[in-house]
């Protein structure tokens, strides 16, 4: 019981240090630059080639956003330009300030390099005698997505990793002590029509995303609805042939929490098209409630046959 609890406890602790680790990586990370760009000096306007180069900002995320603020002459104002890529692509956002502050909002740059171009233009005219300059600050605000992934990936490929191998561990463990020869043999029976279902949805899947532009399932959605039904087939099956899915050879302790599965995942669907009205995850959890209820349903029934078919041969 000590090891039991002491593994639970390394799992939890586990799981809390990565979700606070990630929580404190993909915080905001703020980046400031301030400048003063000369506009005229001894009665020289100063061109687009003597003035302060593109501001740059490396890679940070799949999204940002940027406050712009400008202090200078009341006759200029300060036409603002973002790129990413490159300072000579097309601008993602166009804006003008004049003493005072611009917010882009947020602004999808793809993790590329980001480019601002600042070039101020005099509304009046200019004392030839007198100098002129602007103060500039850009705080660049993001999210650093790309770490977040990274961590998100990292978790979910040790969960499937640990998730096999327990999967794995238990299936052999309980074919090796709990099921006789039969069972073990339907269970394979089972396992083949599986695999036979599981490669024709896979196949007929990625046929349809090919040759269909109007195809709206994702990669997940078809990972999922794959799943499940695999999962369906095998268990129902299995079930059917007395090589029980349940926990420890009882059918209905399996078949009551699959039905309320069932139940909710199709509550989901359901709301899912009453208050959201977009394709969101609602073709998944329709498929899962549909095969959540089938295993259900089959597993009751055949419990209850099972008992009139046990009272029949008392009696008999």
């Amino acid at each position: 019981m000590k090891k039991k609890s002491m593994i639970i406890i390394l799992v939890i602790f586990a799981v809390i240090s990565t979700i606070v680790a990630s929580l404190g990586m993909a915080k905001q990370k703020t980046q400031t630059v301030k400048y003063t760009m000369p506009v005229q000096k001894n009665g020289v306007r100063m061109t687009k080639e003597t003035m302060k180069q593109p501001t740059y900002f490396l890679p940070v995320g799949k999204e940002c956003d940027l406050s712009i603020s400008a202090w200078g002459p009341e006759e200029f104002i300060s036409d603002i330009s973002i790129s990413i890529g490159s300072a000579d692509s097309a601008p993602i956002y166009t804006s003008s300030v004049a003493n005072g502050t611009i917010n882009t909002g947020k602004l999808k740059v793809d993790d590329k390099e980001i480019f601002i171009t600042i070039e101020p233009e005099a509304r009046t005219e200019l004392d030839a005698v007198t100098d002129y300059s602007i103060e500039y600050k850009i705080e660049l605000h993001s999210n650093n997505y790309q770490i977040m992934e990274i961590l998100l990936i990292v978790w979910i490929a040790i969960s499937m990793v640990v998730f096999a191998f327990l999967a794995i561990f238990i299936w052999n463990r309980n074919n090796e002590k709990e099921y006789d020869e039969r069972q073990i043999r339907m269970r394979g029976v089972a396992a083949m029509n599986t695999l036979i279902v599981v490669i024709i949805m896979i196949v007929g899947l990625g046929a349809m995303s090919e040759v269909s532009e109007q195809f709206i399932l994702s990669t997940f959605d078809c990972a999922s609805i794959v799943a499940f039904v695999g999962f369906a087939v095998f268990a129902i099956v299995a079930d059917m042939n007395d090589a029980y899915t349940g926990i420890k050879g009882k059918n209905l302790s399996f078949a009551i929490p699959s039905i309320i599965l069932g139940a909710v995942a199709i509550m989901i669907f359901v709301s899912y098209l009453v208050f959201d009205g977009q394709r969101s995850f609602e073709i998944p959890a329709l498929v899962e409630g549909i095969c959540f209820l089938a295993i259900g349903i089959e597993m009751v029934i055949k419990s209850i046959r099972d008992k009139k078919e046990a009272a029949a041969d008392e009696e008999s």
